[in-house]
């Protein structure tokens, strides 16, 4: 019979009936230890905890893998020094690379991180090194989950830190609210101390990221106003030109929040944000705005006439619940007269529904409309209304004397409301009341 010829076949033999391969014996001095002689490769670095993730970036194929010394990474040991092509470094090499050390102490029976730093010496690598070690950072401190996480990237890569991963950094310590735990008062104090030494290099950006992170911290009063004032005196030096409409509202919100008076800064915010005409501002940013310089004590008529007139503008569209209520807020406590504005706030409320405010958006809004003189009995109903079927869950001892004051001063009668407030603070026995509170009530 004729045997039939598969396409893309070679002649000969079936697989099954081919001749059995020939083993490859390896050679004794470089694969077999056990035969004398034999001298195994030294490792190129260090081995990985396993407590420790490792993280390598796109594209970073000769990159050696990160030693890791205690359980600590530091990004700057990830690349040989130019010009060493030694297959190995030794323990010494990688400790000193970038000139840092970490070590814990214990004060007061809790831990406590600890970062000595030595003067840095050339160490042989180069710009382009340099440069992949503080990409490789950026990536490391977006993914840290914690504020232990964050300190110790700094610490470990002080040497490499500029002004993009403090901005970072401050903004996510400030999301994490535990920056102000006792025992990470060394950490904090120390990249205070870089951020204020490299303030200078910062832009509009990482100004107000830095501000904004260190006041949502909650760091001590007088280390922040510090701080803060650093800030100030820098922004203020460089000029406001090129800040966008949020990096402004957050520097001053950031101000305020911690209780920290600048006037020269308010005074050139206000300057830029009139200079802009506001062109760009969200709703949260007019609300902020307002508020923080009403919280600060910086009251601006010219800025809170604009503000008014593009809220209007904008027929408040997209405002929320509590940017309604603050800004009506910001208006009553400085006495500035926006009549226009509160007729908007008043229908936008009443279009929405009162569903989604809470028990200060509540309070807040009333007791704005009352200190202004603006008697809307429509939105005082709808607002004692909500109030009643929220059954005034959540609602504080200044919030309810400050409910029913607004009722009193605007001559709006609801006795549901009256009846609902008086067993409310029987039932919380005067807990946390004032002699204001019980005297306003």
């Amino acid at each position: 019979s004729r045997q039939v010829r598969m396409p893309g076949r070679k002649r000969g033999p079936p697989p099954s009936q081919g001749r059995a391969a020939r083993p490859v014996i390896p050679h004794p001095r470089v694969h077999d230890p056990a035969v004398a002689g034999y001298r195994q490769r030294t490792p190129i670095c260090a081995p990985i905890s396993s407590a420790c993730p490792v993280i390598i970036g796109r594209g970073s194929r000769s990159i050696p893998k990160p030693a890791v010394k205690n359980g600590t990474l530091r990004i700057a040991d990830k690349f040989r020094r130019e010009g060493s092509h030694s297959p190995s470094f030794n323990k010494h090499e990688l400790s000193d690379s970038t000139g840092s050390h970490l070590r814990t102490i214990v004060r007061d029976g809790s831990k406590i991180l600890l970062h000595t730093r030595q003067p840095v010496r050339g160490n042989g690598r180069s710009d382009k090194m340099d440069k992949r070690a503080q990409i490789e950072l950026s990536g490391m401190i977006s993914e840290a989950n914690s504020s232990i996480d964050l300190l110790k990237l700094f610490a470990d890569n002080e040497a490499i830190v500029n002004k993009i991963h403090l901005s970072n950094l401050w903004n996510k310590l400030g999301r994490r609210r535990d920056a102000s735990n006792p025992r990470f008062a060394l950490g904090i104090t120390q990249m205070i101390q870089r951020t204020t030494d490299l303030i200078e290099t910062c832009g509009p950006r990482e100004l107000a990221n830095i501000a904004h992170g260190a006041a949502k911290a909650r760091l001590d009063l007088g280390e922040t106003g510090r701080f803060l004032k650093a800030i100030g005196i820098a922004t203020v030096s460089r000029g406001l030109h090129g800040f966008k409409p949020q990096e402004l509202v957050n520097i001053v919100w950031a101000f305020a929040t911690a209780g920290v008076n600048d006037d020269k800064l308010f005074a050139a915010v206000s300057d830029e944000a009139l200079k802009q005409q506001l062109h760009g501002f969200k709703p949260q940013e007019l609300t902020n705005m307002v508020w923080s310089f009403e919280k600060a004590g910086a009251r601006n008529k010219k800025l809170y006439i604009a503000v008014a007139n593009e809220a209007v503008k904008q027929k408040l569209y997209g405002f929320k619940p509590q940017e309604l209520s603050n800004i009506v807020w910001a208006f009553a406590r400085a006495g500035v007269r926006a009549c226009k504005l509160y007729t908007a706030v008043a229908n936008e409320i009443m279009k929405q529904g009162l569903h989604c405010f809470n028990s200060q958006d509540l309070a807040n809004t009333v007791w704005a409309f009352a200190t202004a003189c603006v008697h809307n009995k429509e939105l005082f109903v709808a607002v004692a209304e909500e109030a009643v079927r929220q059954n005034l869950r959540g609602f504080k001892p200044q919030e309810l004397a400050n409910m029913v004051w607004a009722f009193a001063t605007a001559g709006v009668r609801v006795d549901k409301l009256y009846m609902a407030v008086a067993n409310e603070v029987v039932r919380q026995r005067l807990h946390g009341f004032i002699p204001q509170n019980i005297s306003n009530m």
